[in-house]
């Protein structure tokens, strides 16, 4: 996706919504997988995860809903968009939830 938004690669629509849709399960996934309090020192995951999950889970579903907006992408300025959301996304997921 990077180097399609870049412009590197041409834009392929079949490749966006394959990698979009896999974004998307993918962040589907996330709520199931942080339901269980966990508290192994490798992990960085900061506790405020489940302190503040209904935040946390509102994060993860708004990488989904980014992620299934990409898959209409048709044009290289609609994919950088998406890279942008996804990368906001991401970031404030991050930045609140996970260890520096």
């Amino acid at each position: 996706l990077g180097e399609m938004a870049k412009g590197a690669a041409a834009l392929d629509a079949a490749r966006v919504r394959a990698a979009a849709t896999t974004l998307a399960q993918e962040a589907a996934r996330i709520e199931a997988l942080f339901e269980a309090r966990e508290d192994d020192p490798k992990s960085e995951a900061l506790p405020a995860v489940w302190d503040s999950f209904p935040d946390f889970t509102a994060k993860a579903q708004t990488l989904k809903a980014a992620a299934e907006a990409a898959k209409d992408v048709s044009t290289q300025e609609q994919l950088q968009t998406a890279m942008r959301d996804f990368g906001a996304t991401c970031s404030a997921c991050h930045k609140a939830y996970r260890k520096p």
